[in-house]
């Protein structure tokens, strides 16, 4: 079993919607790209692709999840798994997502959460304050800082010498400096 999880949310959109957006889960293929190419085998789920059929009135809202309940995105998580990968691409889906992201804790509290995506980048901050689930925010690109945080734990690693993370350290927020873009995007696994 894997001890890396890579995990793509459901898609959250209006019950009113004459369609979706969905698309290939590009973000975990990346990053599960770069941890193959380092030796690493990584699970994936994808909740969205997994369960495109599948439409979950979200409680209070009129909004609908497309894909896998969070029991199922829940169940399918290795049991293994000690660094859990989330991709939050959109800030309105966070309400959701947050909620993914706490179930996913109440499995695994020793796992490590790390969250990546727009979402996370634009609102690090807020994401760090406002979810005790996730542990590290990864700000930009995720194929080389996601494989860095890997090695680091693999390897007994400080995180503080990682750029492009922000994590919480006695109640205040670190934001590390952040990555220089990939230029060279055809070395991207």
């Amino acid at each position: 079993m894997s001890e890396i999880v890579l995990i793509r949310p459901p898609m959250v959109l209006s019950q009113y919607s004459l369609s979706t957006s969905a698309t290939p889960p590009l973000a975990i293929a990346y990053l599960s790209g770069s941890l193959r190419a380092h030796g690493f085998t990584p699970q994936t789920v994808d909740a969205l692709g997994d369960g495109i059929d599948t439409f979950t009135a979200i409680e209070g809202t009129v909004g609908l999840a497309q894909g896998l309940t969070i029991n199922e995105i829940v169940d399918r998580i290795a049991a293994s798994a000690k660094i859990i990968g989330y991709s939050a691409m959109f800030s309105c889906s966070w309400t959701y997502d947050k909620k993914i992201l706490q179930r996913i804790r109440d499995r695994f509290p020793e796992a490590l959460i790390v969250a990546g995506g727009e979402h996370i980048t634009a609102c690090t901050d807020y994401v760090l304050k406002d979810c005790s689930a996730v542990n590290i925010c990864v700000r930009g690109e995720g194929e080389e800082t996601f494989l860095d945080i890997v090695k680091a734990v693999y390897q007994s690693e400080e995180l503080s010498k990682i750029d492009g993370i922000s994590y919480l350290k006695n109640g205040s927020i670190i934001n590390n400096p952040p990555r220089a873009r990939i230029r060279n995007i055809d070395k991207i696994p």
